[in-house]
């Protein structure tokens, strides 16, 4: 039995699941943030217009 407050093996799964979502989603969007501004040729900020 798991005490109260203690989280279960589901629990922590879904959360990690959740936190890669977060973590993927941001490299992302330096991907296309750095690709903007390679392509731009360094002369302006890239944008976050997708």
């Amino acid at each position: 039995m798991f005490r109260s407050g203690a989280e279960s093996p589901v629990q922590r799964h879904y959360r990690d699941a959740k936190v890669m979502e977060i973590i993927e989603g941001t490299t992302q969007i330096q991907q296309i943030l750095l690709g903007q501004f390679a392509v731009s040729g360094a002369r302006s900020t890239p944008s976050l217009a997708l």
